[in-house]
């Protein structure tokens, strides 16, 4: 003979999150970048898509020039901000130290052209003959924060 206990008249009284948990996961890993910023150096700065970019990897190795212009002037070669009087000289100061004299210029999208150009105008004077733009192939880089 089989027991048959009478349903219970007594409140469940706790709550039950999994379903919660599982849906939080879910949005926190469709929510999470890919990639984040990589370890660049450049953080901080919106870089410009272009649809024919051309993959440099090369500008994130250790030994690479790279100088950044943020949205409001600001100017690092790598991680280090440097003032336009001291440019000249910083610039000349790393070129000594590579083998190829070649710098990799990310700009702020949002940067007034004329940063930029005072920053290309020196370059020559520096030794350096070969720049290269930083782009964002088709948007999959995403800004960069620190």
């Amino acid at each position: 003979m089989v027991c048959r206990r009478a349903p219970s008249d007594r409140l469940i009284c706790k709550i039950d999150v999994t379903g919660f948990v599982g849906v939080m996961l879910v949005l926190i890993v469709i929510m999470t970048p890919v990639g984040g910023h990589g370890g660049r150096i450049w953080a901080g700065v919106h870089v410009p898509t272009a649809a024919h970019a051309v993959l440099m990897p090369e500008a994130e190795q250790e030994g690479a020039m790279v100088i950044s212009i943020a949205r409001d002037g600001r100017i690092y070669i790598g991680p280090d901000r440097v003032w336009g009087s001291e440019l000249p000289q910083t610039i000349r100061d790393r070129v000594s130290r590579v083998a190829e004299p070649k710098v990799y210029l990310v700009v702020d999208r949002r940067a007034r052209y004329g940063a930029v150009l005072g920053v290309l105008e020196v370059l020559p004077s520096c030794g350096v003959e070969r720049v290269a733009f930083v782009t964002d192939p088709r948007g999959k880089l995403g800004p960069t924060y620190p």
